[in-house]
């Protein structure tokens, strides 16, 4: 069995492994939104159940199977649910109240969930150019809605596809605040199954499963995707191939999963340069945002795509376009430079092109690495020159 071959078969063996053919292609739900909407979808669905006040008329029966599951990850937590329950988003008030994804009030406790799919916290900068966490900066807002009650208590949710932390964790244990990790993995999909072995079949019963069914879609697309991404990179040369034969990758997993490849490749080659910018020149650098990198990834936007960062009294940028890689600054007071960098691979990588073998080497850690690491080489001598 020649190399292509192996990999067909491994591909093979991913699609067994996910039950890729078998999967419902019909669901309400992804008829309605995007199947990722963390706001319009699965937020407001979320909420809708969890409100006792909703026209699914089981009262508390989803916020209690909520709460039970979440004392589970504290113990120290306990809710008196015969007190009045305020829950946004609602029926009747769709919209987010304070920007908070879910909010959840008992009389002096309140439950905050953020929601996040892929989108990245939205950290504010204070006066003094620090980062506020996104979750504390609703706790804030809380707690002056409630004149700073001291009886008050405050719990911090963070609701992601697999349970990551927030950015900043620091910052909340610092301020000894604790940050509850629940997913829709697991948790999300516990609480639903808790549910349904005390409901009767129903409309309300089928709406549930079509949604877990959309919820276990989802994820088995984020796991076959990063299985795949990992079988890519230890076969370069033989899944780049594979990639250009159109007849050959057609109906096969690579086919339909290759988007998020291409998406996570991008979107973890933004974030692991900030991290190594902000680290090498102590600053608080911007990345694209995932709906720029959604753009630059499905759809070929060709355009800038770039991060920035301040020093004294520059803006300095680093973006890539059809031209390949390119470094500036802007200030007010020395006017504008720019340029090319100057590394090898510098002017053949295309983000938005991943038919180019120097843009797909990217999914390979070690590949992106290096690229990482010479636009870095650069900037030093660039900006200390």
């Amino acid at each position: 069995m020649n190399e292509k071959d192996k990999f067909i078969k491994k591909l093979d063996d991913l699609a067994d492994t996910y039950n890729y053919n078998s999967v419902e292609k019909f669901n309400i739900f992804k008829v309605l939104h995007k199947p990722t909407d963390e706001r319009r979808l699965h937020s407001r669905f979320i909420s809708n159940l969890l409100a006792p006040s909703s026209n699914h008329g089981k009262g508390v029966f989803f916020l209690e199977k909520f709460l039970d599951l979440l004392k589970e990850r504290n113990k120290n937590i306990d809710f008196d649910l015969s007190k009045k329950i305020t829950v946004k988003p609602n029926e009747l008030k769709k919209s987010e109240w304070k920007d908070i994804d879910i909010y959840i009030e008992i009389e002096n406790q309140v439950i905050i969930i953020e929601n996040k799919f892929f989108a990245k916290d939205s950290n504010k900068i204070d006066n003094e150019g620090n980062q506020i966490p996104q979750l504390f900066g609703y706790k804030t807002k809380i707690e002056e809605y409630f004149n700073k009650d001291k009886n008050l208590e405050i719990y911090l949710i963070y609701l992601t596809l697999d349970a990551k932390e927030p950015t900043l964790l620091n910052s909340f244990r610092k301020e000894k605040l604790n940050v509850i990790l629940i997913d829709y993995i697991k948790f999300i999909q516990d609480w639903l199954n808790n549910c349904l072995i005390d409901l009767k079949k129903s409309y309300l019963s089928d709406t549930i499963n079509q949604y877990k069914a959309l919820l276990v879609e989802i994820t088995n697309d984020y796991k076959l995707a990063n299985d795949l991404k990992k079988l890519i990179e230890k076969n370069i040369n033989t899944s780049f191939n594979f990639y250009l034969n159109t007849k050959e990758r057609k109906n096969t997993v690579f086919e339909t999963e290759f988007k998020h490849v291409k998406w996570h490749t991008v979107y973890e080659f933004w974030h692991e340069l900030k991290l190594k910018i902000d680290t090498k020149f102590n600053v608080k650098s911007v990345c694209p945002t995932n709906a720029l990198i959604t753009k630059v990834t499905h759809r070929s936007y060709r355009k800038l795509i770039y991060i920035t960062f301040s020093i004294k009294s520059r803006i300095y940028y680093v973006s890539n376009d059809q031209k390949g890689f390119s470094w500036g600054y802007n200030s007010e007071i020395e006017g504008k430079k720019w340029g090319y960098f100057k590394f090898e691979e510098s002017r053949s990588i295309f983000l938005s092109n991943f038919k180019n073998i120097e843009t797909f080497k990217l999914i390979d850690t070690v590949y992106r690495d290096k690229i990482i690491s010479s636009i870095i080489n650069e900037l030093i001598i660039n900006i200390n020159g």
